[in-house]
């Protein structure tokens, strides 16, 4: 942009500054659809974790238009099966989406 100095003593402008533009965040697992209108320069927005998934994600727009990540989203854990009429054979990932071998207790 520039600045003139007019002989009324008053400047005028060509061009505007526009903010720096960090577009759309995006990052697995997160959930961003709150963030449509932080997409600016020191712009913060507060995404979630998408289902299945837990934790405190952040997002800042920084002076080189790119975005910051803080926080994440983890997989929700269920823990070991307890159930008294099964028991687990092979279970080996108990977080979200994982799948575990019960068979019927004894």
């Amino acid at each position: 942009p520039m600045a003139f100095c007019q002989s009324t003593g008053q400047w005028s402008f060509q061009d505007k500054c526009t903010p720096m533009d960090c577009g759309a965040p995006a990052r697995a697992h997160v959930d961003f659809s709150s963030c449509a209108d932080a997409q600016h320069f020191a712009e913060t927005c507060t995404p979630a974790c998408e289902r299945g998934y837990t934790g405190t994600p952040t997002a800042v727009c920084n002076g080189v238009a790119e975005w910051v990540y803080g926080g994440e989203c983890r997989p929700v854990d269920c823990g070991p099966v307890a159930r008294a009429s099964v028991k687990a054979v092979d279970c080996a990932d108990t977080a979200f989406g994982g799948q575990c071998a019960v068979a019927c207790a004894d």
